[in-house]
């Protein structure tokens, strides 16, 4: 794979060929192999991103020593706009692929599952 060379000037870029590993990453992989486009692999990059923004902090421990509570809020503590408008967007995409869909698209891009 070809990227810019992180050493080289800003001013004048130079690209270099790197290996990356597909062992972790079915989205590289259909990329690698061209089963996926271009355009179909940064979509999925992008869908990651907005993943990771809107379930960043979400997992939390449980703790049992903690009085359950019902009234709990419905906005959690610790949620900021920046993962509000991401989860939105996530709920609109979910909207557009449909049941199915998504759950293809879960499955590859946020729990790494291979087709």
């Amino acid at each position: 794979m070809e990227v810019t060379d992180p050493y080289s000037t800003a001013l004048r870029p130079e690209r270099i060929t790197v290996t990356r590993t597909l062992r972790d990453d079915p989205l590289a992989r259909l990329h690698a192999r061209r089963q996926i486009a271009d355009a179909d692999y940064l979509a999925g990059r992008k869908w990651q991103a907005l993943y990771e923004r809107a379930e960043l902090g979400r997992l939390m421990g449980v703790d049992m020593f903690r009085e359950s509570v019902d009234a709990a809020p419905a906005i959690p503590a610790g949620t900021t706009d920046e993962r509000l408008r991401a989860a939105r967007e996530l709920a609109r995409l979910d909207r557009a692929l449909g049941i199915e869909g998504c759950a293809i698209v879960r499955d590859v891009l946020a729990f790494r599952r291979f087709i």
